[in-house]
């Protein structure tokens, strides 16, 4: 993508998103680095207020939780373990689940009547949960 390090963003105040070629994606979290400004892990730093990273960051963790509702067997994203190991939080810190299983490196959470299973790595704080059954 030719406009990569400095992007269009679309539908500011809103879920963010931006084009990467005829493709329209969507910004992963933005992080407040204060006076540095606001960054996107994969595009770096965006021109967006506050505001609008808080509400970004508020509906990418409300969708990422309602679509495991709907998500088929063998999809699957990244979520984390929160400190007790008594819940599965998105990284805003949002509940996804709190039917946890811990059996050694292996998380497993449920989510209604779906299943899903995840593996601790290391060097890494997130743990990459796929849909089960």
């Amino acid at each position: 993508m030719k406009d990569k390090e400095n992007p269009t963003i679309l539908n500011k105040g809103s879920l963010m998103t931006f084009k990467d070629g005829e493709t329209e994606c969507h910004l992963g979290y933005l992080i407040d680095f204060g006076d540095k400004g606001i960054f996107e892990p994969t595009l770096g730093r965006v021109a967006v207020m506050k505001s609008e990273a808080d509400e970004h960051n508020r509906l990418l963790s409300k969708g990422e939780v309602e679509g495991l509702d709907t998500c088929p067997i063998g999809i699957g994203r990244d979520f984390f373990l929160s400190k007790d190991k008594k819940a599965v939080t998105t990284w805003k810190g949002d509940v996804v689940s709190t039917e946890v299983r811990v059996k050694g490196k292996v998380i497993t959470f449920y989510r209604g009547k779906k299943t899903f299973s995840g593996r601790l790595r290391k060097n890494t704080d997130s743990i990459y949960f796929q849909r089960v059954d």
